[in-house]
């Protein structure tokens, strides 16, 4: 019980930790990495839209307009498709990014152990060489330890090889060396999948708007299958579980160890192989929970990021939305839109400045769109927002933010876009 008990504990330091630990280094060096290129050619597609929109609310010729129905509707279209292949770009990058400082953690952990091997057999070959000239020993003894530490070499080297491999491949993709103080908990998602719906992680958004210009259509996703994915993070969960409890054995046994040596019911030998099975287990928790971070992560792709949704957006990646933002629009904050099984989802990431709630305010808000309510949430919450059809020469929906249920101030929202900024009303 007592073993069990303690094995819960370590999991439970490893959910709340590498959870705290986790940031956002791994998503601002992917958008770094790709970012600036889809920014612009957002940036161009949203100007095109809106010169476009601007030249059919001033024309009243017929064949002018139907032109410009048929350009608004192919712009709208690729700047929905050009926005979520960026987000699914940043995701993939985020992913590998991950995957990679993860595995050359363990390569150092492996490292450092095999170091520590093999300086102790180095060490015991000195002690049986002495005693050997004085034959307290057979050569035999030497031979066998000259044998360990020849294989730990070669595994030193090897893993030394791999560790300068992974090294100049992460460095491609965060553009420089890898800090030699670089926290690698930061690159460990972790969280308990058993407390996670599988069925609520599937309904994941793709970009959506307001509203939809003439001779377009909204954009519908099917929910991912995320089966394999869950069950593969399942399963690593319990190895986790299971390699945690050989470890607490061991670590108990090497306590034990202590007080028979001190006694002296074990010999210093029997003691050193209590040590090297606690390390090893040790070394096989490491690598368990590298494998349960990575199917996270796994999962975390496959359902859009909904694992990692509350981890909020990277300065990086709110940066490049922000940066992707027609001039004709600019603002304040940044909010966006997506669309699941249960209908168009507004966000907003980014509060516009001067809007602060405080932890005993009480805060909500409001989006109206030609005079009729379509969504309300409380604050620091998306809002599902009803379906709406564009009237014509009304581009943009108001959003009002309430404060201790008094009326605080109301921001325009572009329409017909998957992201923008918060526009002052007046």
């Amino acid at each position: 019980m007592k073993k069990r008990f303690i094995a819960a504990l370590l999991l439970l330091s490893l959910f709340s930790g590498s959870a705290s630990a986790y940031d956002s280094y791994c998503e601002n060096n992917a958008v770094k990495r790709i970012g600036s290129d889809y920014a612009f050619q957002l940036r161009d597609i949203s100007e095109r839209f809106d010169r476009v929109l601007k030249e059919f609310s001033d024309t009243s010729l017929n064949d002018e307009a139907a032109d410009s129905v048929s350009q608004l509707a192919e712009l709208y279209s690729q700047r929905i498709a050009l926005f979520n292949e960026f987000s699914a770009q940043i995701d993939r990058q985020e992913t590998s990014l991950a995957a990679a400082l993860i595995d050359y953690d363990i390569l150092l952990k492996r490292l450092k152990l095999r170091l520590t091997e093999y300086g102790k057999y180095k060490s015991e070959i000195a002690t049986l060489t002495s005693l050997y000239l004085r034959g307290g020993c057979e050569l035999s003894d030497i031979e066998s330890k000259e044998k360990d530490a020849d294989e730990a070499y070669i595994e030193i080297k090897a893993v030394l090889a791999e560790i300068s491999a992974l090294s100049s491949e992460i460095e491609k993709m965060i553009g420089g060396p890898l800090p030699s103080s670089f926290d690698f908990n930061r690159a460990y998602f972790i969280t308990d999948i058993l407390k996670l719906d599988p069925d609520g992680l599937s309904e994941v958004p793709g970009a959506a708007s307001l509203c939809v210009p003439e001779g377009a259509e909204r954009a519908e996703y099917d929910a991912p299958d995320i089966t394999s994915q869950y069950n593969s993070a399942v399963e690593s969960y319990y190895a986790l579980g299971t390699v945690l409890k050989a470890y607490i054995s061991m670590v108990e046994q090497v306590k034990k160890g202590e007080e028979d040596i001190r006694l002296g019911m074990i010999s210093s030998e029997a003691f050193e192989v209590l040590i090297e099975a606690r390390d090893g287990a040790q070394l096989a928790v490491a690598q368990s929970k590298a494998s349960y971070a990575k199917a996270l992560m796994a999962l975390d792709a496959a359902c859009g990021g909904a694992l990692t949704a509350q981890l909020g957006i990277s300065d990086e990646k709110a940066a490049a939305y922000q940066s992707a933002v027609s001039g004709m629009r600019r603002g304040e904050g940044l909010w966006l839109v997506g669309k699941t099984a249960n209908g168009t989802v507004f966000s907003p990431v980014l509060l516009p400045q001067g809007i602060y709630f405080g932890e005993n305010d009480t805060g909500r808000y409001t989006i109206s769109y030609n005079g009729l309510r379509i969504g309300s949430s409380p604050i620091g919450q998306a809002c599902t927002v009803a379906d709406v059809e564009y009237v014509c020469g009304c581009e943009y929906a108001e959003i009002t933010f309430y404060k201790n249920g008094a009326k605080a101030v109301s921001f325009y929202i572009d329409v017909f876009s998957p992201y923008g900024e918060f526009i002052k009303t007046s």
